[in-house]
Order: structure tokens, then sequence, then C-alpha cells
């Protein structure tokens, strides 16, 4: 599992990190919300753990940016206030959960595999990114909550680098994900789709764009 971290402390944030590998957690750490809200735009991540007092902003707002955003992932607040008022507040707008400073390791871990044990719900049955909403179960589209209508072969391509989003996806992954659907899915064909699918963002404005690796894939990266 890949973690975010966003915590300034520098004597914490390592800490908390080097306890988390011996639970098998890959944690990314960010200093500042600045460079929280780049890795979230350039790396897929499990969960993120968000302190509320950053030296750039408050958490609640950026938790508030990255729901507006439509951009979904779990997210557990650590925070020293004891306020319950400022906890409901970080709930209300989409947290999962939220421990309190000081805390023990275990707590933080026995939290933290609650929120990844969660049933998967209609929430994660749609996949949101940047100003996209995409249903993984019917391959409706949204795009600035405007439905767009694409061929069941772009639609199907475009679910598979949304779920790599940030990741090179390679010609032969693409061609086994739809082979249902295309028994001789070429990688000529799948080029005239990329092509028919970057028309589509364009026209409907998606703040997402595909990049290629030419003969070996494609990449889906926010802009």
């Amino acid at each position: 599992m890949k973690v975010l971290l966003v915590e300034d402390n520098k004597r914490l944030g390592p800490l908390i990190q080097q306890n988390l590998k011996k639970d098998n957690f890959i944690t990314d750490i960010a200093l500042n919300l600045e460079e929280a809200d780049e890795c979230l735009k350039n790396f897929k991540y499990d969960l993120m753990l968000l302190d509320l007092n950053l030296p750039d902003g408050d958490g609640i707002q950026f938790l508030q940016k990255v729901r507006d955003r439509k951009q979904y992932l779990p997210v557990l607040i650590l925070t020293a206030n004891a306020l319950i008022s400022s906890k409901i507040k970080g709930l209300e707008i989409g947290a999962d959960d939220y421990v309190t400073k000081p805390f023990q390791h275990e707590e933080l871990v026995a939290r933290m595999r609650s929120i990844l044990r969660r049933p998967q719900t209609q929430v994660n049955q749609i996949t949101n990114v940047g100003n996209i909403d995409f249903n993984l179960d019917t391959l409706e589209i949204k795009i600035l909550n405007q439905p767009v209508k694409m061929a069941k072969r772009e639609a199907l391509i475009l679910k598979t680098l949304l779920q790599k989003l940030n990741k090179l996806v390679t010609l032969n992954e693409i061609q086994d994900k739809n082979y249902g659907i295309d028994k001789d899915l070429s990688s000529n064909a799948i080029e005239v789709s990329i092509h028919r699918l970057r028309k589509i963002l364009k026209k409907t404005k998606a703040n997402i764009e595909i990049k290629n690796s030419r003969g070996i894939g494609y990449k889906l990266i926010l802009i």
C-alpha cells in the first residue's frame, strides 16, 4: 500500500515513515501543501495522512480543494487540535477518520487498516480524476458534470488508463484489458482510438492528457 504523509515536522514525518515501513506501507512525505498537491497530481496513493496545520495553509481547506476537483482517496487526519468542532469539520468535508496527536503507532495503523478494509461503495465504483467522473461498471462518463458519449472501445481504453493514472500502460496491457470487446485490437487500432479520445477530451475541456511513449504505450496525467 502506498501512503502520502503530509507533515511539516521534520522529526515526526520520518519517524512515522520508518514505523509504517515495518507494517509494509510505502510512504512519501510532503512537507507542505504545495508538495502534497504535486504528489497527488503525479502519483496514485491508497491513503493520505493529512496534518491540519501546515506552513503554507490549512489542511482542511486543502482537503476541500482535493474533493472539489473530484479526486477521491481515503484521508486520515492527523491533528493536535482536540476541539471536536475541528474534527467534525474535517469529517464533513470528506475525511474518513482522524487521530489526535500525540498518538501511538498501533492506533494509527489500526485506523489506517480499518479505512482500507471498508467495503467497496458507489463512491469507489466511480473513479474521480480531475473534472472527470467515470463509472467503472457502466462505463458512463461525465466531464464537468456533463454526460459524454464515446464508443465502447474508447471508453474501455480510457478506463484502463484512468485505473493506472500517471503510470505507463503498455500496448499489451490495453489489448489484454479490451480483449473481450476487440479480439483483433491491433496497435494501429489503439492509436486511432487514442486519437479519438484526445479529440473528445480536448472538446469537453477535460483536465487530463494522454501522453504517448511511441511503440510502448500511453500514460494519462492531470494537467
